[in-house]
């Protein structure tokens, strides 16, 4: 049964829909749930249902619009954008009638060659201005640049410049604090002005990938400091509203298949094998702890593998985080 420290923070499992019932005989008190996008109101209803407390919801990256299925992108304009604030609208109801303390959004991507992202921000904070949430929070996740999210489709909101930049805009709005994402932006930022010069498309990603990982792998300890001055300049501009905490291995940005990457998205503290490569958590957790509230709320996620169990590697995080939080208030 997993241990829950009496005093903060409160911490949250993240959970697909798909794997709920794989929570079923556990004992987590509280969970985030990541939609699938195409939810009837009888589905959302379930989800107050279960045998942990919604927290919070992490909205699909799609959402059923008409007899299409659209990506869920803020930053477009007709069906795409029209059929994100509809959903986000309906998610908005929903979390306010069954008290759900959280929605966490991703707010899209713009074409960093031919559109001024702060033009989108511009147009998205008015949008967002006008939502009426009574009690739910809406919070923008930070989500990293990378080979295949960059040049044409470069996330709009990836550090704390663009989100302190929005929240100017839209006082409202919350902030997710997601420690994985942001070492994979530091380590990309760290190159892209040199792939610029010699690229043109995130078609090119593969390129870059392993220029990346060819030079993470010679110099470890770079990059290691380099994403925690990182985790100290965000983190020192923003209290995060929520944190996602999720371990990530800089050394193994490789995309094989579909996302995430092999060292992306990982249990905390792992160390083992994923598709063939030796991997492990690099990240030091006790830094961002030391450095947020003590009352935040922290989520743990971990992706879905077959390479390891599941509910397994949660528990082992969820060990990991009270052992560094204990540890944490002792000093």
């Amino acid at each position: 049964m997993p241990v829950v420290v009496s005093n903060n923070p409160l911490l949250v499992v993240k959970s697909g829909i798909n794997q709920l019932y794989l929570f079923d005989k556990q004992s987590f008190p509280y969970y985030e749930a990541y939609l699938r996008g195409d939810e009837t109101s009888e589905d959302l209803k379930r989800l107050v249902s279960a045998n942990m407390k919604l927290f919070s919801i992490h909205m699909p990256s799609t959402t059923v619009y008409g007899d299409q299925i659209v990506p869920v992108d803020f930053c477009k304009e007709r069906v795409i954008g029209q059929a994100s604030f509809e959903k986000l609208d309906q998610l908005i109801h929903f979390c306010d009638t069954n008290k759900v303390r959280f929605i966490v959004i991703h707010l899209g991507f713009y074409n960093s060659l031919t559109e001024n992202r702060y033009d989108i921000l511009d147009s998205v904070a008015k949008k967002l201005n006008r939502l009426n949430p009574r009690t739910v929070k809406l919070c923008i996740e930070n989500v990293p640049n990378w080979g295949t999210l960059s040049f044409e489709h470069e996330p709009i909101i990836s550090d704390e410049d663009h989100f302190l930049y929005l929240k100017e805009r839209c006082p409202s709005i919350g902030a997710v604090f997601d420690v994985d994402h942001l070492a994979i932006n530091t380590v990309f930022n760290h190159f892209y002005p040199l792939f610029k010069q010699r690229y043109t498309s995130n078609q090119q990603a593969p390129l870059m990938e392993q220029e990346i990982h060819e030079e993470t792998n010679r110099n470890p300890q770079f990059f290691k400091s380099m994403i925690e001055q990182s985790i100290e300049s965000f983190l020192s501009r923003i209290q995060p509203d929520l944190i996602h905490a999720v371990g990530s291995d800089f050394c193994n940005y490789l995309l094989v298949g579909r996302l995430p990457l092999i060292g992306e998205a990982l249990p905390l503290q792992f160390e083992g094998t994923i598709k063939g490569r030796s991997v492990k958590d690099r990240l030091d957790h006790t830094q961002w702890l030391s450095l947020v509230s003590k009352d935040t709320p922290i989520v743990i996620e971990v992706h879905l593998r077959e390479e390891y169990d599941y509910v397994n590697e949660m528990k082992n995080s969820w060990g990991v985080l009270i052992d560094l939080i204990q540890k944490n208030i002792k000093t």
